[in-house]
Parts: structure tokens; sequence; C-alpha cells
């Protein structure tokens, strides 16, 4: 049936035809034929060959029609991508399309013209009242335009001021698409509601099923002498895990000795969560829904239930833990000359953090319950030094990272925010991850299996950011012939340590691609490597973690016939697609919960001064950046003078001649925060940037 209609479409005596005309062309007579030639239709109007109008006629699809799918920014920007160039979707463009929908895009108006699929089609709405006195659904914090109906019946039950998780389908009906009732998850007056909203938005439930819970119930309390056998007994040697102070799914603890020819015996042991969550179990299925743990200010909305991810699973010190270990050998130099991975069981002597390890290879005094171990960090610290002289040689970009970190009041109002950056002790961590990372790739060649790939700019995307940073007055020069990696690699050097180094660094980030999960190795460009590299650290919180240790086990107990590894491949590519974009959803999530914190922090500091840097200036507004506080928007209005655009995309004041650009260095006020548009609105009192004039001099040359 389908290749009929595909030869009819794409004939000259196709036009426009209703859904019955379309049977009587295809001589389908029987009522129950219905249904699979609808589910037909659709397929041709997903492929982008067919296009069913609002009326129900059938058509070729017009040729500046689109089918592609909606994706978000961080910050709530709706896009699609074509031929690799982002086109924004304006608000009121969306027509109630959600992110991640399969849509229909009329490319000369930018705007969505239908529904096709809703993939993530769950949204929280809120039950309010008309001045008139009728109930209605309003979407809470989606960035869109979306009208919901779930019919007058239902909305009887509905209380105002209640919050419910709303299915909304792609069938429309009195211009408001049709929406089915899941549950009601709280109310406006309670305290959590807000993060509830922002869980449940993002697609993560805060239950686990029945099912999840009763599965529970089958696993012992601690680990069991039928659990180690075949496993390697490591519970004498002296291993340990360094995590964040706070941290309770600790999935990774590391052991370390220095041979006697001067080089390293490394091992990771991981946590084995594959032993307790296998494929097609309902603890599994539920991880795969969420994709992985999300991390708000004061809460957790886990991947895995508390008992496994916070216990049984956790490497917690001085208990017995089941473990894979990958055990590696490198010489003096930290080349890896050989390396096996192997189930072991470990009992960890400590648990050590961040702060405490920097302190001690820092030179300061250890702490009593670190003093056994003191040798062992030094050894890490020599290692590490070397792997990161690896990384560098090799193209790696590393970009500052940090994190906010909200003191919270008795009420839980937040009373002050911290900024934690990373330091050598969690340099340490990263380099003895990447190496199992990559080397578990290499252990079954030609078996499916799951990658993190990080794909090269394109050379368009390169070349903008060369112009980009011209265009904004910083001088870029030797760069001809320069790898990709070195490029971007010396760019962050060059900045790094200047006030525009925030600025920049977020400039070059955006120039890009994102990484992502897949059964196929495309390479990882922002570690500079090339023949394989996955996640496999932390199946406590991470699906493709999870799957790989599934992978292993699968694979080290043979017996796979052909057509079954064909199904692990299907199955696993589904998988991965869905870890993605959880991925992408726990990301948004928790900036939204950031910045809720930061909102109701400065709400209370209204009028007080700020210092900020200046990242982007649009037609409407300057948006700026300010350490330790997210971003911020600066209204031209709430600007100290006068000021026109320059064709370079600057500022420059009428009357003073002062110059603004994105970089530069800037005194505020803090005017309004919101959490209905999730902004924070500023005064711009001065530009503590030094003066430039109207040329492209520059204010500070690199």
């Amino acid at each position: 049936m389908k290749r009929e209609l595909i030869e009819y479409v794409e004939s000259d005596k196709f036009e426009s035809i209703s859904f019955n005309g379309i049977k009587k062309y295809l001589g389908v007579s029987k009522k129950h034929m219905n249904d699979e030639l609808k589910e037909v239709l659709n397929s041709l109007e997903l492929e982008g060959l067919l296009y069913e109008d609002k009326d129900g006629l059938y058509k070729k699809m017009p040729s500046n029609f689109l089918v592609t799918t909606i994706d978000e920014t961080k910050k709530g920007t709706k896009y699609y991508e074509t031929n690799n160039i982002r086109c924004i979707l304006q608000k009121n463009k969306l027509n109630g399309a959600l992110c991640y929908d399969k849509v229909i895009i009329d490319t000369n108006t930018n705007e969505v013209v239908k529904v096709l699929v809703r993939n993530m089609p769950n949204v929280v709405c809120e039950v309010r009242m008309t001045p008139e006195g009728f109930k209605y659904l309003y979407p809470v914090n989606t960035n869109n335009n979306l009208k919901i109906t779930i019919g007058t019946q239902k909305m009887k039950k509905l209380i105002p001021g209640s919050r419910v998780l709303i299915e909304a389908t792609n069938e429309i009906y009195d211009n408001m698409y049709v929406g089915k009732y899941i549950k009601t998850i709280g109310f406006i007056n309670e305290p959590d509601i807000d993060f509830k909203t922002i869980a449940y938005n993002y697609g993560f439930n805060l239950e686990f099923p029945k099912e999840v819970l009763e599965e529970l119930k089958k696993f012992s309390n601690e680990v069991t002498y039928e659990d180690k056998i075949g496993r390697v007994d490591l519970t004498d040697e002296r291993v340990f895990t360094i995590d964040g102070k706070d941290c309770k799914d600790m999935d990774d603890a590391i052991s370390i000795k220095r041979k006697e020819d001067g080089g390293y015996i490394l091992k990771v042991h991981i946590a084995h969560v594959s032993h307790y969550v296998k494929f097609g179990s309902a603890i599994f299925e539920e991880a795969a829904r969420r994709g992985n743990s999300v991390y708000f200010p004061d809460s957790v909305v886990a991947m895995l239930p508390e008992r496994l991810s916070n216990e049984l699973c956790s490497l917690n010190p001085n208990v017995e833990r089941l473990t894979r270990t990958v055990e590696i050998e490198l010489d003096k130099n930290a080349k890896v000359t050989s390396y096996k991975t192997y189930r072991s069981v470990i009992k960890s002597k400590l648990k050590m953090n961040y702060d405490d390890v920097f302190d001690i290879i820092t030179g300061k005094e250890a702490k009593s319950e670190y003093k056994p171990f003191v040798n062992d960090l030094m050894i890490l610290k020599e290692l590490s030094e070397k792997l990161t002289k690896i990384k560098i040689e090799r193209g790696y970009t590393s970009f500052d990272s940090e994190e906010l970190k909200f003191v919270m009041d008795e009420l839980g109002n937040t009373k002050e925010i911290l900024v934690e950056k990373d330091n050598i002790a969690h340099e340490i961590i990263e380099n003895c991850m990447l190496l199992p990372n990559e080397l578990v790739t290499h252990l079954y060649p030609g078996f499916p299996f799951g990658f993190r790939n990080h794909e090269i700019p394109s050379a368009y995307k390169m070349y903008d950011l060369i112009e980009t940073l011209k265009e904004l007055g910083y001088p870029i020069k030797n760069l001809k012939n320069m790898k990709p990696n070195f490029l971007i690699q010396r760019l962050l050097n060059d900045f790094k340590g200047k006030e525009e180094y925030v600025i920049i660094s977020r400039i070059i980030l955006t120039s890009m691609k994102l990484a992502y999960y897949g059964t196929e190795n495309k390479g990882h460009f922002g570690l500079a490597l090339q023949n394989g590299y996955t996640h496999y650290t932390s199946p406590i919180r991470r699906l493709n973690d999870l799957i790989i240790h599934n992978l292993l086990d699968m694979y080290e107990d043979g017996n796979l016939t052909k057509e079954k590894l064909i199904e692990i491949d299907n199955m696993i590519e589904k998988l991965l697609e869905h870890a993605s974009r959880m991925e992408r959803q726990a990301e948004k999530a928790e900036y939204e919960a950031d910045k809720l914190q930061v909102i109701n922090y400065l709400k209370q500091h209204i009028g007080e001064e700020q210092i900020a840097y200046i990242e982007k200036i649009t037609p409407e507004y300057i948006k700026v950046i300010v350490p330790g506080l997210m971003d911020g928007i600066i209204k031209f209005d709430d600007m100290p003078e006068r000021t026109y655009m320059l064709p370079s995309g600057k500022l420059k004041g009428v009357d003073t001649g002062r110059v603004y650009k994105p970089g530069h260095k800037v005194l505020l006020t803090i005017k309004d925060a919101t959490y209905v548009d999730k902004s924070i609105y500023y005064n711009l009192i001065d530009n503590l940037t030094l003066t430039e004039s109207d040329s492209n001099k520059l204010t500070r040359k690199l």
C-alpha cells in the first residue's frame, strides 16, 4: 500500500485529495483498513512527502515546508536546524509546539504549521480562573503559546490554584490542543511546588512506580556470599573515594601503586550497578525513562531508587560493595602499557572530599584519617600531571568549570550563594576516569556499544568564531593552518586570566557541537580522542554508563547469537538517543532550579550593586553575566545614556562616545528579579572597561 501511494504522490496525476479519495484510488473499501491507511499517510507526512491541511485534504509537501524536530537551549529558546544553521523560533510562531516535537515549519515565515508527533508531551499546567469565573489551564514555564483543554467535565473536578500534569496531544479541538489529565502534583502555595513543576516539566518523575518498589524487595541489604562468587577480592586493598562533601551516590573509587621501574598501577573501581539492574527489569525501564539523575539545590531526583543509589550500589566506606575494576598499567611517562577489566568486590577505606585532598596535595598537613593515604595522593597527583600534559599535547580543550552552591536557612530560603570552582583534586579524578572511559570501548570491537561522541565543529563555525572575535575588536593572529582543537586551545589560553574570558569562553563554547550518545564512534573533539570514548564510570546516575555495564556483563558471559546482537544494537540505539535527550533535559532543569534560587535571593537585594560582563548586545537589550549569579538583562531605558548600534554589533553613546561590547566589565544595580519570565533585570551604572573611540582601537591587546 505504501509503495503504491508513494508512486501516486510522486506522479503528475496527484493533486489535492481527501482521505476518501485516496481510499477510492487505492481500492480500499473495508473499514478495518482505515487505520492502516491513516498510519501510512502519517508516515508519508513525517517523511516530508505529503501534507494534510486543516480541511483534511492531502497534497504534496510544499517546497517551503520543512519537517524537523524542535530543540531548545538551556535557557528555553526554541529553535530548529537546517543546513547546519540554527533558526530561532519566536514564541508567537510556535503555535503550541513543545521541545522535541516533530513539526512542519514554514521556512518563509519561520513558523510552526503543524505538530506531527509529541516526543515529550507532559506539561505542568496551573488551574486558573477567568474574570467571568471559568476555569482554564495555564502551562507553567513552557516558554510557548500552548493552549490546551481536557474537556468541560474533567475541568469541573480540578481545583483553582492546583498544578496538574497534562499529556498534550497533537489533536486540535476548537483551536486548542486536546490534553489528557495525568495527576495533580500540588498547589501553588506549597513551598516546593516550583521545584516539582520544574522536574515534571522536563520529564522527571518524583515517585518510583509500584513495580520498581516491588523489585527492590528481592535485594539483600548487604553484599551476600553468592554475590561475591567469581569476583576478585580487593577488600584488603587501600581503596578510597574522592567526591564532594555532600555526595551520597558514590559510584567510583580508586587505588594506586608505584611500580619499581617508576611506572604506575592504577585501579579504577566502578559500582557494578548492572549486577542488580539488568536490561528488561522494572528498575532498568524506569532508569531508562529518567535517563540520568537531576541535582537541584537541596534535593536530587535520582535515576535509581535511594536504596540502590545511596546504599547498596554506593561505594560507602567500610562496607563491601560489588564493583567492576579496570586495572591499568602505565609507564613512567603515563603511557598505558596494558589494561584489563574484571568483576570485583571492594571495601573502601575512606570517603575523601575534594577540599581535603586539595589541601594535602598543595602542602597543608593532612587530617588524621587521611595520613595513611598521603603517599597515594601524591602519586596520584604526579600521575595526573603527566596525564594532563598528554591531553594538552593531543589537543584537549578545557573550559573553566564552576558550580553554584546555595546556603539555606532553616526555612529553606537562600541566605548566601557561593561559587565553587574545580581544583587539582577534581582534575585528578577526571584524569583517572577518562582512562577507563576510553579503554573499555576497545574491549569488544565489532560488538554493539555506546559511544560518547563530540564531533568536530564545521569549518563555517570556526570561520564565524574568528570573524566574531575580530568584529568585537579582539584580533587573533598566527592561526593559519592550525587544527581546530589547537585553535580553540590557543584562544582559551590567550584569554585566560583576562576580564573578557568569562564571555569569550562562552562564545567559543557555542561554536562547538553538542556531545551526544550513539552506537557509532564519531570521535570526541573536546577530549581529542578519535578511537573511541564512552561514559562508563557513573552507572548510578547516568543511563549510558548503566547500558555499558550491562553490555560488558553480557559479552563476558558469552553465548550471544548474531540475531541477539542485532536485537541489542537496535535496542541500545533507541536508548542512547533517549539518553542524549534526557541529559539535555536534566541540564535545563538544573539551570532553571538554580535560577529560581538566584531570583529568590536577589529579590532581597534590590538596588544593590553588582559587577558584570556584557555577553551579548541585541536590538532590544544588553545581556550580561554576573559571576555567581547567572545571566541578566539591561534594557536600553535603564542605561545612563542614549546609545546607537554600530554595524559591528557594539553600542556607542550618542553624547559621550563610550563604546559597549561583549567582554566589557560594567557596574550594575539590581532592578528586578521575576520568575514569571525567569529573568533578572539590571540598571547599568558605569562601563568599567577603559573607554574606546569609534575606531576599532583595542582596550586590551592580547
